[in-house]
């Protein structure tokens, strides 16, 4: 996603569908890590990346085109949320 050749992470989840004495995992609204090398990644706030997914995301695909490149996230019982992939944005979470 920054273009600095190192594979980075977008991750997306959450699970309602659990026993009620275990209780729901439904906190994640998305997340962003930029891989610093050496094992280290960086988290980028949601506020710089405009990622808010609600819901149970259960694909993820990342799609490339001629003229821009997308994140395409499937959910359960949801409408499937594209996101455009900003350059400007993750260059400046460097």
């Amino acid at each position: 996603m920054d273009h600095d050749g190192l594979p980075d992470i977008i991750a997306a989840g959450n699970c309602v569908n659990v026993l009620p004495q275990f209780g729901s995992e439904d906190a994640s609204y998305g997340l962003v890590l930029l891989n610093k090398g050496k094992g280290n990644f960086a988290a980028v706030p949601g506020t710089m990346t405009g990622l808010y997914l609600k819901g149970e995301t259960r694909d993820i695909r990342l799609l490339n085109t001629t003229t821009s490149n997308a994140v395409l996230f499937l959910q359960n019982n949801g409408f499937p949320a594209l996101y455009k992939i900003n350059d400007r944005q993750t260059a400046a979470a460097k």
